[in-house]
């Protein structure tokens, strides 16, 4: 079976992310992450069940990213690269998830909305007491 050859610029981008494999899968894990973060948000804001098998297509998501980006060299690096990005992913969406809801609430009692961006150590503890009280 013949491979059929790339052209245009998805043989530029290969050949780029081929000669810095460390840039490229640190760039698309992050693209990846960002991704499979606000498609697990969306998901569950539409649906309002939150679905533990999401979590594994976002890790194969980011890691097929990590991959792709280096190229497709495997490097050592590369499953820290994934499970970093992976769970950062995973932290941004508890977050988004959970300040959705505290927002609508919030709104629905005749406060102000809230603001998206809080302290990191505010955001934290936020994901934290989530995961703690229904993990």
């Amino acid at each position: 079976m013949e491979h059929k050859k790339q052209s245009g610029i998805f043989s530029a981008l290969d050949k780029y992310f081929s000669s810095k494999p460390l840039f490229g899968s640190i760039l698309l894990g992050l693209i990846a992450s960002a991704l499979g973060s606000l498609i697990w948000f969306g998901l569950v804001v539409i649906t309002k069940w939150q679905v533990g098998i999401i979590s594994i297509l976002v890790g194969y998501m980011v890691g097929k990213a990590v991959l792709i980006g280096s190229g497709h060299k495997f490097k050592s690096y590369l499953p820290y690269i994934s499970v970093a990005f992976t769970v950062a992913g995973m932290i941004l969406s508890e977050y988004l998830i959970d300040w959705f809801f505290a927002r609508k609430y919030f709104v629905e009692q005749g406060y102000e909305s809230l603001s998206i961006f809080l302290p990191i150590s505010d955001m934290l503890a936020i994901v934290y007491d989530s995961i703690k009280s229904d993990p």
